[in-house]
Formats: structure tokens, C-alpha cells, sequence
């Protein structure tokens, strides 16, 4: 019988991740658009570390975000 699980040349590997604690975010602004069946919502944030844009694109239920660092130039 020929099998597909090898072992790794790297040693085991852990799937299971600790989850990263959350850092406290306050909202400073936000805007939302609605463009044909699409809505947008742009929501600017603070926390520790800086601010940031968070953009939030939702067709019919389905939800895609980008965050972009505020003082990065596009």
C-alpha cells in the first residue's frame, strides 16, 4: 500500500495557533456609501499603534475589508 503522508523534513508542525490578544480600537469617523447593489463603509480608527482606514465593501450579504495604515500614501 502506498501512502501520501511523509514525514516533514522540518519536524511537526502546530496547526493550532494561540490567538493574538485584541487591541482596543476607538472610532474616530464613519462614512457609508451605497453604489448600486454595493455598499461601502469607510471607518476611520485609532488604537496604540496608530490610525487606520478600514474599508468595508458588502454585496447582498457578502463582505470583503481592506485596512490600510492612515499616513501611508496611496
Amino acid at each position: 500500500m502506498i501512502t501520501n503522508e511523509r514525514p516533514s523534513p522540518y519536524g511537526q508542525r502546530s496547526y493550532s495557533a494561540a490567538p493574538k490578544p485584541s487591541v482596543p480600537e476607538e472610532t474616530l469617523k464613519t462614512d457609508k456609501i451605497q453604489i448600486e447593489r454595493k455598499t461601502f463603509v469607510f471607518t476611520l480608527k485609532e488604537n496604540t499603534r496608530g490610525r487606520f482606514l478600514r474599508i468595508t465593501e458588502d454585496v447582498n450579504g457578502r463582505r470583503d475589508t481592506i485596512i490600510r495604515n492612515y499616513w501611508t500614501k496611496w
